[in-house]
């Protein structure tokens, strides 16, 4: 059957706006969240314990969402139950990387914490690769770029708390391998079920954690 001329156009526009939307959306997503970690290091240095900060984080985050979905289309709260465990997958291994991250603005800067963020692209790739999905010289080149600007930032200098550093550098793994889950278990699946879904269990597990070790 042959498609017609028009329709082909529409769909390579279409095509293309969801592209730059989807660049957009992860541009300003990135810049949000660069306020975070000298929020929350101002915030610990001022007495705050890390794990209770998170916890009052995410219940914000869960509580807006769920709020926004039942406005707004409460049939966004329905997830089919394989969508479901792998959303609950997801936000288990996202809690553990936030956990260890805020832990880690005890030790480090906010600047070097999120230096050592930007090697996420690196191990997402590599995740990847390991699934076999094919690298191009553009991801390589991606790759090398983040490896040195991290090591210009941190390694130079020698005055670096290796402690927090292990802790932000295996946070970083932590949300890259969150990354690489979403894309290969939850790609099919409405993003902002997903999203909320991946919060509330971040909130829950953060939350369990808070309690263990003492809720205070």
């Amino acid at each position: 059957m042959r498609v017609p001329r028009f329709a082909t156009n529409f769909n390579k526009a279409d095509a293309t706006r969801s592209v730059e939307i989807g660049w957009a959306l992860a541009l300003a997503a990135t810049f949000c969240f660069s306020f975070a970690p000298p929020v929350a290091r101002f915030a610990i240095l001022d007495g705050f314990d890390s794990t209770a900060l998170l916890v009052v984080r995410m219940v914000i985050a869960t509580t807006l969402f769920a709020v926004t979905l039942a406005i707004t289309d409460r049939q966004k709260l329905l997830m089919p139950r394989r969508g479901l465990l792998a959303a609950t997958g997801v936000g288990a291994v996202n809690a553990v990387g936030m956990v260890l991250f805020f832990f880690g603005l005890n030790y480090l800067e906010a600047s070097l914490s999120a230096m050592i963020l930007a090697l996420s692209p690196a191990i997402v790739l590599s995740l990847l690769a390991l699934r076999g999905e094919q690298l191009t010289g553009r991801h390589l080149v991606r790759l090398a770029l983040a490896l040195v600007g991290v090591y210009l930032l941190i390694g130079p200098t020698g005055a670096v708390d290796w402690f927090g550093a292990s802790l932000t550098l295996l946070a970083t793994f932590f949300f890259s391998l969150q990354m690489a889950l979403t894309q290969w278990t939850l790609i099919g699946y409405l993003a902002r079920s997903v999203m909320f879904y991946v919060t509330g269990t971040m909130t829950i597990f953060v939350t369990a954690w808070w309690v263990v070790n003492g809720a205070v």
